[in-house]
Parts: structure tokens; sequence; C-alpha cells
């Protein structure tokens, strides 16, 4: 299925130092997509952000597993890095959603909503679009630390 959404929108989306995986939409394959995220972040000089990065991956995914589904279709992650930058972005192929929800404030006690906000601390960089065919989390973070290339 071919989306409308642009994927890893910084200039380095022709970086050789870039991985694509397709996984089940199922929650067996949070702990591959955050084994996998958090390997690629620390191979390639983010060290320091590879926690941070994991975690977000990990709410991306899961709430694309909770909400996106159908179960039948793959969750698609796409990470690419340059020497200051890393670019993750997730997709599912559910039927969308509305993003205006987003802006609205989860009560502290309230059981979900938290993952949002919890992407937006931890990335620089973060936004959401969706649409029929599917949701697109994009997120970028900054490298801090002395990682090594």
């Amino acid at each position: 299925m071919r989306s409308s959404f642009p994927i890893v929108t910084r200039s380095i989306r022709k970086t050789k130092k870039s991985i694509s995986i397709d996984l089940p939409c199922s929650q067996a394959s949070l702990k591959k997509a955050r084994k996998r995220v958090e390997k690629f972040a620390s191979s390639h000089g983010f060290e320091d952000e590879a926690k941070d990065i994991m975690l977000s991956v990990q709410e991306a995914c899961k709430n694309a597993i909770q909400h996106g589904r159908p179960p039948d279709k793959d969750v698609h992650i796409t990470c690419a890095c340059d020497e200051d930058w890393i670019v993750v972005e997730v997709k599912n192929h559910g039927e969308g959603f509305d993003t205006s929800k987003l802006d609205r404030e989860t009560p502290v006690l309230s059981p979900g909503g938290r993952g949002i906000r919890l992407m937006k601390g931890l990335m620089d960089k973060f936004w959401i679009k969706s649409d029929k065919e599917g949701t697109l989390v994009h997120m970028e973070k900054k490298r801090t630390g002395g990682g090594k290339q």
C-alpha cells in the first residue's frame, strides 16, 4: 500500500545509514522493534540517546498495535541518521484517526494517553500524520553525546 506520507523527511533520507523494519502487528513485535532500533542508534554513534529513541519507538509501535490494526498488516519502522540527527518513523495501515484530539490534555491518572506526551518529551522533533490509509509517527533526535560513528 502506497501512502501519501513522506518517509524520513530530513535530507538524510539518501544516507546509507538506514534500516527498514517490517514487523507483524502484535505484542511480540515490541521487543524486536526495541532491540533493532536501539542497536541501530548505538552502532551509529547515538549511544547516549539510544534509550530515549528506543522508548519512543516502543510507544509508537505499541500505539500502532493497540489502535492502528488491522492485525494482518505489518508495522513499518524506518530509521536513518547522519552525523547529527537520527530520524525514526513508525507507520501502520489502520484506518487513521483525528489528530486534533492529541492536543487535549490527558488527565494524569488516566489509564492511557501518556505515550504521545512521552514521545514528545524524549524526542527533539515529533509529529503525527493520519488518514484513511494509516498513521505515521515521525520522530527526530539530535546527537547530544560524544558517540562515535
